[in-house]
């Protein structure tokens, strides 16, 4: 029997037994990019990834009727106008019995605001268990993929088969990141007080207690051991920007971190089942360096401000400034999970697994795969555990 380590080895990008264990790839995956930020204004860098996609025909936007996904189907409807070109199609999944996954009214408000008329709704029940079918296929297809919910994306890609899907892939990370206080300070955007002497100081005298602050600011991941929760910190903190070095160097960072070259090799296995090609535009490099540079070192200002300077034409001003998003957990802790997590030779694929027993307090995990609605981060461990054994 092979162990679950070795299933997230096997993966479109190997994962590291504490990449398994917490659930995200960390560090950097290659250096930071040294492109000169872009002096293009990021909507017209946006437009310009988006436009062969548009003029090829058979897009579909994976539209959930969040931000990042309301934005790229107004710009691509935009450009679909501009252009004489067929509308894009927006493709929903409708997870049924969940109401924490309804955003009929958001949907409804974003489609009228466009006048978009045609659109693929997917009713989707059990399939889409974090180790149901859809999952297990994908995963014996391609190998283990992050995120863990990146099935998600194979009925949508279906629907799209034989053209292109979007997503706002990174949208989270790209769109809501600013500097931080000291780095604003450092830009003369701030009028500095005596703290923010003391904390840019410490960022260029004493990098590494910086770092050490910082590990406290890491999510807790409580199915870890004490052991792994301070490796999973020390990996987390390693390579990211110091406080004052700005928002366009953390910009560079996460491009070349290995959480986006993750998605990335996630994509190619998720073409591979589906049929259609997967494009991320929020994560592509013309993109970022025209988001770079009108960010600088101190940001744009917040997601809400992103939106605005990216689709503030496009978009009713309720979903440029919505605070809320929908949640499709839903969709992923129903049906086989529930049987997997409680099989005792799931756990002790993971209790067993050498790379993994430093890292997991098998008595915590065991506790959260018994609630009715498991810690997400433990995603991945259940679906290399299910693997491994089966």
């Amino acid at each position: 029997m092979t162990t679950p380590s070795a299933v997230a080895r096997a993966g479109p990008l190997p994962l590291a037994p504490l990449e398994l264990a917490a659930a995200v790839p960390v560090g950097l995956q290659a250096r930071p990019s040294r492109r000169p930020a872009g002096g293009e204004h990021p909507r017209a860098a946006l437009e310009a990834v988006l436009l062969p996609h548009v003029r090829a025909g058979r897009l579909h936007v994976s539209f959930s009727g969040g931000r990042d996904s309301s934005l790229l189907l107004a710009v691509a409807a935009h450009l679909a106008r501009r252009e004489g070109a067929d509308a894009p199609v927006p493709v929903t999944l409708r997870v049924e019995g969940s109401a924490v996954a309804d955003e009929d009214d958001w949907q409804r408000l974003v489609l009228g605001h466009l006048g978009l008329r045609e659109r693929v709704v997917l009713p989707v029940g059990d399939e889409l268990d974090v180790v149901g079918p859809v999952a297990l296929r994908l995963a014996r297809a391609g190998g283990l993929a992050f995120p863990p919910n990146s099935h998600l994306h194979v009925p949508l890609l279906e629907a799209a088969a034989g053209g292109t899907l979007l997503t706002g892939a990174g949208g989270d990370e790209v769109l809501t990141s600013s500097a931080t206080r000291a780095a604003r300070v450092v830009a003369r955007a701030l009028r500095p007080g005596w703290r923010d002497v003391a904390v840019v100081g410490a960022g260029v005298l004493a990098p590494p207690l910086v770092r050490r602050r910082m590990r406290r600011l890491v999510p807790l991941r409580p199915w870890l051991s004490p052991e792994g929760q301070a490796a999973y910190a020390r990996a987390t903190v390693r390579e990211w920007a110091r406080p004052h070095d700005g928002w366009s160097r953390e910009l560079r960072r996460f491009e070349a971190s290995r959480y986006v070259a993750a998605l990335r090799a996630g994509s190619r296995s998720l073409e591979a089942v589906g049929g259609a090609a997967l494009v991320h535009p929020l994560l592509a490099p013309r993109f970022l360096d025209a988001l770079a540079g009108a960010g600088g070192r101190t940001g744009h200002g917040g997601r809400t401000a992103g939106m605005r300077l990216l689709a503030g034409d496009l978009l009713p001003e309720a979903v440029l400034g919505r605070t809320t998003k929908g949640e499709f957990g839903d969709a992923t802790w129903r049906g086989a999970s529930r049987r997997h997590r409680l099989d005792p030779a799931v756990l002790a694929a993971v209790a067993d697994d050498p790379g993994l027993r430093p890292l997991v307090d098998v008595a915590r995990l065991r506790g959260h795969w018994a609630a009715e609605r498991p810690h997400f981060g433990t995603a991945l461990l259940l679906q290399a555990a299910v693997l491994a054994v089966s």
